[in-house]
């Protein structure tokens, strides 16, 4: 959709979240899509910063791209296709290996487009008015009231 698209917003860590699996979970999840690394080694991923892109990541700091490896080869894998094979909440995470699992730590709960619950709450509050907000979030719409 045309009105459908990121917009600039000050870079908020919001709705804070975090998972933590085992290595063999994981690696159970990534063989069961034909993705065989064996035991893993390591996670490629620059670290989190809300609002600040990387080779890695895009300019609101979601993952664009994320790679493991392991004893039998490596696999990169999208943040969306991150989010939806291990359950995350958003693609706005970082990942901290240690010996027998890794945690997820991210924050927000969507896809980065559209609007932001917590961005509008703080337009509004700086007395922006409804208009205003939806202008924000959905550029180039028009308002208007239908009568039923």
């Amino acid at each position: 959709m045309p009105y459908l698209r990121a917009v600039r917003d000050t870079p908020l860590g919001t709705m804070p979240w975090s998972k933590t699996m085992s290595t063999a979970d994981l690696e159970k999840k990534l063989a069961a899509k034909g993705h065989n690394i064996g035991r893993l080694r390591s996670i490629e991923l620059s670290p989190l910063a809300v609002g600040r892109a990387a080779k890695d990541r895009t300019a609101s700091g979601r993952v664009r791209a994320m790679t493991v490896t392991g004893t039998k080869g490596s696999v990169t894998l999208s943040g969306t296709a991150w989010r939806s094979l291990l359950g995350l909440k958003s693609a706005l995470f970082d990942a901290k290996l240690t010996k027998d699992s890794v945690t997820f730590t991210g924050f927000g709960a969507g896809h980065g487009l559209g609007i932001s619950q917590w961005g509008t709450k703080r337009l509004a509050e700086t007395g922006k008015s409804y208009a205003d907000i939806l202008h924000h979030y959905y550029t180039g719409v028009t308002l208007q009231r239908n009568s039923y």
